[in-house]
């Protein structure tokens, strides 16, 4: 599969403070790419080492195959970004703003595409209204039209549903679905470990500067747990106990039974439950990714 990103071994200091720490990781074409960490755990810096708005002090990053210099121009065209949130006149209209941007961009006729990227966006209907008027969430999504103006292959957003009501988060998730299956691979870089789950084919996690995790979002949530509710959570931890699952057992709690397994084992699990008269409502073998992230960065969020 073909890489889009690659870091290897990437440092990034600033004084005595070390931001970034060796990083490697390796997004693929077609990714929503989920990059997680806690605050202070160089995520930003990291994307804008790769955008060329900071030097990384050694390791190599590789942009679409080739080693990265920040002044390969025809590079950055291929990429569009969304940067600590949007910045656009208030007194002009949606419409306006993308269309300076678009000229500045040296779009030759901006219009077609204009009213192309404001259709996926969701702000159809509303392009001619001043910004001032706009909701977070529609300047977030006027925000990625602009970074889509020049059609890049690669999108990278920093925090793009930080800030946002449920609605709003249910329309940057539509919209980044939308995006993967025109083919543009999105780097996302955020603490909403919920929406990430709910969108990330891919991910990797941060923490002060180092990588703790990266591969598929369902492999790596899936590694050792598993969850079973079942009807009775009495009868059933009793016949846990008194069998060979009792040294798996972790939590028993309301209905809910928790073991730790291998994934092969769970038919076995649930033949066994089913014989004593303990029914499943509900079986999982995917932890949430929040109870993973934690267990990863040992709950030690920097402020």
């Amino acid at each position: 599969m073909e890489h889009i990103v690659r870091l290897e071994q990437v440092r990034k200091t600033f004084g005595r403070i070390v931001a970034v720490d060796g990083l490697s990781f390796s997004v693929m074409k077609g990714d929503i790419f989920g990059f997680l960490g806690p605050n202070g755990s160089g995520k930003s810096t990291t994307l804008r080492m790769l955008l060329g708005l900071v030097r990384p002090d050694s390791g190599r990053i590789l942009l679409f195959g080739n080693p990265w210099n920040p002044g390969q121009r025809q590079v950055l065209g291929r990429i569009g970004s969304l940067i600590e949130g949007p910045d656009f006149y208030p007194y002009l209209s949606g419409y306006k703003n993308l269309e300076l941007l678009g000229k500045l961009a040296g779009l030759r006729r901006p219009h077609a595409r204009i009213s192309e990227v404001l259709e996926l966006v969701g702000l159809k209907g509303r392009e001619n209204d001043f910004v001032k008027t706009y909701s977070h969430g529609m300047k977030q999504r006027l925000g990625i039209a602009q970074a889509l103006l020049h059609q890049p292959e690669l999108l990278v957003l920093d925090e793009p549903t930080e800030g946002l009501d449920p609605q709003g988060l249910r329309d940057i998730r539509e919209l980044l679905l939308r995006l993967q299956r025109q083919g543009i691979t999105v780097l996302l870089s955020s603490h909403l470990l919920a929406e990430v789950e709910q969108v990330a084919t891919r991910m990797a996690i941060v923490h002060r500067g180092k990588l703790l995790a990266e591969g598929m979002v369902a492999e790596l949530l899936s590694e050792n747990d598993l969850i079973v509710t079942v009807e009775s959570d009495e009868r059933a931890v009793e016949h846990i106990r008194q069998s060979r699952w009792l040294d798996q057992l972790l939590e028993a709690k309301g209905t809910a039974l928790r073991l730790r397994m291998m994934r092969r084992q769970i038919p076995e699990l649930a033949a066994f439950l089913h014989q004593k008269g303990c029914p499943l409502y509900r079986l999982s073998d995917q932890r949430p990714l929040e109870e993973y992230f934690l267990q990863l960065t040992g709950n030690h969020a920097e402020s």
